[in-house]
């Protein structure tokens, strides 16, 4: 049934509208070609007042989906011109559709009318072929969004002052939403006081309005089963089926998506509809929001409290406990949160989520914990982790006086768990550890303990400096390797398959000695922990092996080698090593002079400013280094004191030499005279345990500094090595550390031309975007390259980085 022009105008505000012109030039080059368009997106977003601006008082043929018959349509001497056809998304069901879908698929193929289709839904199933043979124009609501220009013609339009803050506080509260700024507006006129309690107003008015005008609309099934999804801010078709109880829940989605698009699709590989489980789905905030609200005015408590917990089994069943655990708290199921955080205190910190729950863990009442012999164990390990040795030590003292009240079975469990505390708490260091360690094998072989698995790399490339420092150690490695050769592998389980080659071989490898001794070791290591051990032993192995061809001088072959241990490691589901490949990766890329690739990275990298998170050590030196590339030495040194902290309570003495060498390389550059003294207790712990790479991995920046030193060496072989081979380190990678500090002053051109060099555009992409010849970008380049003395692209923007050109 047509509509009226008077029907069709006479809500149209045209005194406070602004026309989107993303959406209009879109809508211009359509009439211009004769395409059908298609017009769609949430409601409120203005899709018919849109219409209503674009064509003003020419004559058109207006019709409304909801009082649609398919006669309406079939009269091809009384439909010209320009027809068009609202509310779309009311045209679901094939039983009673089918006629007017056709209808509307002849108008589409017809050339003496220009056919405007709108609905709040994507293009539906039915429209597909049609959709494919004609190619509309679509318009959806990211063009109809008014931009912050507009937003300020807007607010002029309804003569309102806002200062410049006030108009960016209500294009970011609106989210660019046309209706949700003129409601404010409207509010400000009566004389209210703009305040972030007014946008809270209007937003709560918005919600009332979307309750009255959309989801009262919605049939009770589509009601039902958007509320039940909107008490997670996403979910996939699992968790959606687990969630509202419906097994096709993928069909359901789909058909709701064609009636509003109130949902964002997330594909992660796969092409999206051939693999559920790779689509994450996610509620547009605003209705999400609203939802929430209208759900707790539709379901009693005890509904809303049960569709958390099914959400928080979801999470937990698929190893997200963070999630689970706030789902429950939600649903106030207090046992199924006490149940998991058991659970979790069974698994060793580094393949558990300690760091991740620690809020909950520390939210436990004291008399709940003493009650559970896993819950005291997890707490001793978690304040360890936390650098609180007091707190870790009580809760230890707790633990063993709960086993002195139990027997049998429980009495043996709980001394494993002390056991299992002797062996793995970091801030205990090693002091001990090898009896304790003997004497674990006793009660193993005697079968008075079962002592869980757990790791001693934390997801690390590193045996000796991994879950715990294991430096003194190395000082009689051969030896400890035969006499605990047998012992450590059958207290540590799959853990320690091919640990003491591959602890032998980092040893060697840290006092620099033979590289063919070492690679033997790593590569028996490697198969070793590769045929029914642990991933984290094998990255220990790709890790090494890729340090030692960084020492080589084949840089590009230690990549090679992560890379692949990478694809490996994400095959396998281990998200924290991931983390700490991504980050040795980087590493890597700061002895390419690439600063581009790090100054990327450091955008998500850990913050140590918000918290100190010691399973971030990793990251946190790299950060450090990535600083003195950059010439932000108040940073550098401001985190190393953090980790020297860290090192201090947690007895880590590989990160303290590691520490002081690049607080002296910082100190240096920062011009204090101190810097020597820092070097020099570095060098001496290092010539104490032969750590030659410790030093040299800092190449050019460390030659520098033993050549300047005072220092007087103990180990004339220790000290030759040194030299040696941090030269031959500054001659493989004279780019490493390094800082800018003449000034470079770059024309105009030459400026443009390095940016979009860092972008990776080529000369004949930089001469086609700059209309310029080829020949002046490569002149241009070359004049850059030649300043910042460098030799190619790739050192001219790792050295525009560092100096802040770009």
């Amino acid at each position: 049934m047509q509509v009226s022009r008077q029907e069709r105008l006479e809500s149209f505000d045209k005194k406070h509208y602004v026309r989107p012109h993303l959406a209009y030039n879109k809508m211009k080059l359509a009439e211009e070609r004769g395409k059908t368009v298609w017009l769609y997106g949430a409601t409120s977003y203005g899709k018919t007042s849109f219409i209503n601006s674009y064509f003003g008082n020419r004559h058109i043929m207006y019709f409304s989906a909801e009082r649609l018959q398919a006669a309406d349509l079939i009269t091809p001497d009384l439909l010209q011109g320009t027809i068009v056809i609202d509310d779309l998304q009311t045209l679901l069901y094939p039983d009673t559709c089918q006629d007017i879908w056709k209808a509307i698929e002849k108008l589409v193929m017809r050339d003496d009318i220009w056919l405007i289709l709108i609905s709040r839904g994507r293009i539906p199933t039915w429209l597909h072929g049609t959709f494919i043979k004609k190619s509309f124009t679509v318009i959806d609501e990211k063009d109809l969004e008014l931009s912050d220009a507009e937003i300020k013609k807007l607010i002029q339009k309804w003569e309102v002052h806002l200062s410049q803050e006030e108009v960016a506080q209500l294009s970011a509260g609106a989210q660019n939403n046309a209706y949700f700024v003129s409601l404010t507006l409207a509010h400000l006129l009566k004389g209210e006081e703009y305040k972030t309690s007014l946008l809270k107003v209007v937003q709560q008015q918005f919600w009332d309005y979307l309750e009255l005008h959309v989801y009262e609309q919605w049939e009770p099934q589509m009601q039902d089963f958007l509320l039940k999804l909107s008490i997670v801010d996403r979910f996939t078709i699992p968790m959606a089926r687990m969630i509202t109880g419906k097994n096709n829940a993928e069909y359901v989605l789909r058909q709701y998506m064609e009636i509003g698009n109130f949902l964002i699709e997330h594909v992660e590989g796969g092409i999206s509809g051939n693999d559920a489980a790779s689509v994450t789905y996610e509620m547009r905030r605003t209705l999400l929001l609203s939802l929430r609200r209208w759900m707790h005015k539709k379901y009693d408590e005890e509904r809303i409290r049960t569709l958390y917990c099914n959400a928080g089994l979801y999470y937990e069943m698929n190893n997200e406990p963070l999630l689970a655990l706030e789902m429950y708290q939600k649903g106030h199921a207090n046992d199924r949160m006490l149940s998991l955080l058991v659970e979790n205190a069974r698994i060793d910190p580094g393949s558990g989520h300690y760091f991740e729950l620690r809020k909950f863990y520390l939210a436990l009442p004291r008399e709940d914990i003493r009650k559970n012999p896993d819950l005291m164990c997890g707490m001793s390990m978690l304040n360890s982790l936390l650098l609180d040795p007091e707190e870790s030590e009580y809760w230890y003292g707790e633990l063993k006086a709960f086993a002195q009240k139990q027997t049998g079975s429980l009495l043996r469990y709980t001394k494993s768990l002390i056991l299992y505390l002797d062996i793995g708490l970091p801030h205990r260091g090693t002091v001990g550890l090898i009896e304790i360690i003997k004497h674990a094998g006793t009660l193993l072989q005697c079968r008075k303990v079962v002592l869980p698995e757990f790791s001693v790399t934390s997801n690390l490339p590193s045996m000796m400096n991994g879950g715990k420092d294991f430096c003194e150690w190395s000082k009689n490695d051969v030896q400890l390797a035969t006499s605990l050769g047998k012992v450590v592998p059958f207290v540590l389980g799959k853990y320690g398959k091919g640990l003491v080659n591959l602890a032998l071989a980092e040893s060697f490898f840290e006092k620099g000695k033979d590289r063919y001794e070492v690679v033997a070791l790593l590569a028996n290591g490697r198969m070793q922990a590769d045929s029914g051990g642990k991933l984290e032993q094998v990255f220990v192995a790709d890790g090494l092996m890729a340090w030692q061809s960084v020492f080589d001088g084949q840089i590009a072959c230690a990549k090679d080698r992560l890379e692949s241990f990478y694809k490996k490691a994400k095959a396998e589901c281990k998200e924290k090593v991931l983390l700490n490949i991504e980050t040795f990766l980087v590493r890597l890329e700061l002895y390419s002079g690439n600063i581009a690739v790090a100054l990327r990275w450091m955008e998500t990298a850990p913050d140590e400013n918000v918290e100190f998170v010691s399973f971030y050590r990793f990251h946190y030196l790299t950060k450090v280094r990535i600083y003195l590339c950059t010439g932000k030495y108040e940073l550098a040194a401001e985190l190393l004191q953090k980790l020297l902290y860290y090192a201090d309570v947690m007895k880590r003495t590989f990160v303290r030499m590691e520490c002081w060498l690049l607080l002296a390389i910082t100190q240096q550059r920062m011009g204090y005279d101190g810097w020597d003294e820092t070097l020099k207790k570095c060098l001496d712990e290092a010539q104490a345990y032969h750590f030659v790479r410790l030093v040299t991995r800092e190449a050019g920046a460390a030659y520098k500094l033993i050549k300047m030193t005072s220092w007087k060496p103990q180990n004339k072989d220790f000290y030759k090595q040194l030299l040696e081979e941090a030269r031959h380190m500054e001659r493989l990678y004279p780019a490493y550390l390094k800082t800018g500090t003449e000034e470079v002053v770059l024309s105009e051109n030459a400026l443009a031309i390095l940016k979009l060099q860092a972008e990776g555009l080529s000369v004949a992409q930089i001469a086609k975007r700059l209309h310029i010849q080829e020949g002046t970008v490569k002149y241009h380049s070359s004049q850059t390259y030649q300043k910042l003395g460098v030799k190619g692209k790739s050192g001219a923007v790792a050295e525009a980085y560092r100096r802040g050109l770009i």
